[in-house]
């Protein structure tokens, strides 16, 4: 509906009209800028002050009943980021990590070669893990963790595995019929198990 008095974006001077242009909350706190402007200015505020959206985006979420990486289980980065993550951290000494969202790998062992961490529950119906790689040729190795579900998270398997054997892929699969094709790059899991266990008592 059009404002009873004639009402102009400050911004760009179009008529607002409550519903087509103009949020209804903008209207009551007579806030006279219209939807684009608005997105306009939130953007730039955005880019201009990074760190203060940032903050200002997690307490929205908490506030409104968001839960952290760390707690939430069912949000599709609590294995691959959370849990890998903090698995390599624990595992394999004298690494350099890479910030989160890094393109191509995820840590840089004390060899130098940068390794892309990758997580997997076991799929019951399909008797197999399933790793995306998405044609990922930036990694020297590939980190392949794999669990039996996403409630227990118990470390069954851990392999290490070279880049050029893998890049060429959009998804890489190993199924438990097969599994020992993959032994030759297989390692040891013993203190990926005891950091899981260490990460369930907390």
């Amino acid at each position: 509906m059009v404002c009873d008095k004639l009402k102009k974006c400050r911004k760009c001077g179009v008529e607002l009209i409550v519903g087509e242009n103009w949020y209804e909350c903008q209207s009551k706190c007579y806030n006279y800028i219209c939807n684009e402007c608005t997105i306009i200015k939130t953007g730039a505020n955005q880019r201009a002050n990074p760190e203060r959206s940032r903050k200002y985006s997690r307490a929205s979420y908490y506030r409104n009943g968001g839960e952290s990486m760390a707690e939430n289980k069912t949000c599709s980065q609590f294995l691959g980021v959370h849990v890998a993550e903090r698995v390599l951290s624990e595992t394999f000494k004298n690494v350099e990590r890479m910030p989160h969202g890094h393109p191509g790998y995820d840590f840089i062992c004390n060899k130098g070669k940068k390794i892309d961490v990758k997580a997997s529950c076991l799929n019951v119906r399909e008797k197999r893990w399933r790793y995306f790689i998405k044609y990922n040729s930036a990694a020297d190795y590939f980190l392949c963790l794999a669990f039996d579900n996403r409630e227990d998270l118990n470390p069954l398997h851990a392999w290490l595995v070279p880049s050029e054997r893998l890049q060429h892929m959009s998804h890489a699969s190993i199924s438990q019929n097969t599994i020992y094709k993959w032994d030759k790059y297989r390692i040891e899991i013993d203190r990926v198990v005891k950091c899981c266990d260490e990460m369930r008592r907390n």
